[in-house]
């Protein structure tokens, strides 16, 4: 059956990094912003940068660890992040840190991966973006890296901002849910799974497979060894090098 659409994850699939790093400066250079525009004086605005830094940091690197282990859900681990880093933050200070951590990590694009959905999308297949991060900083490293234009559609966690024009967190709406968003994206455009192909790089990702049979998802690049081997023995697509990856898709 021709190929309709391609959907794929973001972090650790088209993009190198997770959000880990991403977050931590997203948060810390917000924190730092304003703490700049303080009237206090320069030494008492550093001294506080640095107590709520180190105690931001160190929390959330908890946190992080705990969910890791699965002794807290991502919720949990959002819930830290928020509180420490983004509750109270002027967004537009969040947006400009993201735009310049983009420009830093141009970079970390996969090409081998976007040249394959940039050909799809110019030949009239749908192509979308469904990832549990923040959506304007997936935007800006896409334009950062001269990748615009290349997705359809993007279905990703927002910024949350008040009225006054502070952020109070990010929505947490696709992490374990992204067979549903998937099963959703492709009724509204009228295309079957069979006709999709999906690329992840983890378990959350290959609940794709649910939707579009387990051949037919592909393993990114930048998936770890463990993952690669597991699913691959579940009948999943997982590429060598950019040959395999295009001799395939030029199959389906």
């Amino acid at each position: 059956m021709v190929v309709k659409a391609i959907v794929s994850d973001w972090n650790k699939t088209l993009y190198r990094r997770s959000d880990k790093t991403r977050n931590i400066t997203l948060g810390m250079g917000a924190l730092v912003e304003t703490i700049r525009d303080s009237k206090k004086p320069k030494i008492e605005r550093f001294v506080r940068a640095v107590e709520l830094g180190t105690a931001g940091a160190a929390e959330t690197w908890r946190s992080l660890r705990r969910f890791e282990r699965g002794q807290i859900d991502l919720e949990g681990l959002h819930e830290v992040f928020n509180r420490r880093y983004i509750c109270g933050q002027r967004a537009e200070d969040i947006r400009k840190i993201a735009s310049a951590y983009a420009n830093l990590t141009r970079d970390e694009l996969d090409w081998r991966l976007l040249n394959e959905i940039k050909t799809a999308h110019e030949s009239g297949k749908a192509t979308a973006i469904i990832s549990a991060s923040y959506d304007y900083s997936i935007d800006e490293t896409l334009r950062a890296g001269g990748a615009s234009g290349i997705f359809d559609e993007m279905i990703a966690n927002k910024l949350l901002v008040d009225e006054s024009g502070r952020a109070y967190g990010f929505t947490s709406e696709i992490y374990g849910k992204k067979a549903e968003i998937l099963g959703e994206l492709l009724e509204r455009k009228g295309i079957r799974g069979s006709e999709t192909l999906c690329i992840g790089d983890c378990e959350d990702d290959f609940a794709f497979a649910r939707v579009v049979g387990n051949t037919r998802f592909i393993v990114s690049f930048f998936a770890k060894e463990e993952f690669r081997r597991r699913v691959g023995k579940a009948g999943a697509f997982v590429p060598k090098n950019e040959t395999e990856l295009h001799n395939y898709i030029d199959s389906q």
